[in-house]
């Protein structure tokens, strides 16, 4: 399973991204904490939970590349774009789970996304923000 904890290695130094990114693995450790206990209403409403705050965070995001002219911004989007997508196969998946194997499968599938491919996809920017010192 891939760990739903955050790490200071996920920081890019910009504040409100790592709080946002804080926000999110906490809702994750939340979707995984219903997933658990079989609280299938409670897991419904930590997805959907975290979809609103993936977007709103992607806007936010979008919106600061933007502003710094980040070069590949329109590739980022379409990265974001991809991870909605995603984000919402995820979400059909957890919803159509009838059993403890399909929610363990839709869990690990919104880990995923968070852990292996929201940081990692950031990772893309922070060497541009460090370069143009927006971080140190």
């Amino acid at each position: 399973m891939v760990d739903p904890e955050w790490h200071d290695f996920y920081e890019i130094g910009i504040d409100f991204i790592d709080s946002d990114h804080r926000e999110l693995v906490s809702i994750v450790k939340d979707i995984e904490r219903t997933e658990k206990n079989t609280d299938y209403k409670d897991l419904q409403n930590n997805i959907i939970k975290f979809i609103v705050k993936a977007r709103e965070h992607f806007a936010r995001e979008e919106l600061f590349l933007s502003e710094i002219q980040f070069p590949d911004l329109k590739n980022h989007i379409q990265f974001h774009n991809e991870l909605l997508n995603k984000l919402d196969i995820a979400k059909r998946l957890c919803e159509s789970s009838t059993d403890e194997q399909g929610a363990d499968q839709c869990v690990e599938k919104m880990i995923h996304l968070v852990v292996e491919e929201i940081f990692k996809g950031d990772i893309a920017f922070k060497g541009f923000l460090e370069d143009e010192g927006y971080i140190q």
